[in-house]
């Protein structure tokens, strides 16, 4: 489904009448849907759900932002239930990418990418982990690990940027 749902996505940011925004919104998993609980809430028992979620499933986040990053769109990461406008920040919104270079393509291992002035976007929708191989060494924005080989799970993302500084300890292991 995540191949079916990309693939529309990148149409819709190609062909659609410009200007076009389109924002892709996500939430953690964890998040009771249930809107009458939420009503029933108190402002502090809302508040402090609000920020146990906020960092409790990075992995979505990173999921939705990547695939967001494939296109031409905005991303939001929050909790609909506990009300809009949370403003969540997180490190990689700060990654400094500039701009596409082109186009996302599909490897041949399923996942996809997105080349970058400042470096590379990769979405993992496949059903396994996969290694990604760069020819220079870059620097995950989420962990800070400076390789020039990452594991990126299912249904993950990652902002690789480029990067002068030496490979972290380790660096051929993961």
């Amino acid at each position: 489904a995540f191949e079916e749902f990309l693939n529309r996505y990148l149409r819709w940011c190609r062909e659609s009448r410009k200007p076009a925004v389109t924002m892709l919104v996500g939430h953690p998993r964890k998040l009771d849907m249930d809107a009458w609980r939420w009503a029933k809430a108190t402002w502090s028992e809302r508040t402090q759900l609000r920020r146990t979620l906020e960092k409790a499933d990075l992995q979505t986040m990173r999921f939705g932002l990547c695939t967001t990053l494939m296109g031409d769109g905005y991303f939001g990461y929050d909790c609909a239930n506990l009300g809009r406008g949370d403003w969540w920040w997180y490190p990689e919104y700060d990654a400094p990418l500039g701009h596409p270079i082109g186009p996302a393509h599909r490897n041949s291992d399923g996942t996809w990418q997105r080349a970058f002035q400042g470096g590379t976007v990769i979405v993992n929708g496949t059903l396994y982990d996969a290694v990604v191989r760069l020819d220079k060494p870059h620097r995950d924005f989420s962990t800070g690990q400076v390789r020039t080989q990452f594991t990126v799970p299912i249904f993950d993302g990652r902002i690789l940027v480029a990067t002068d500084q030496p490979l972290s300890s380790g660096a051929g292991r993961r």
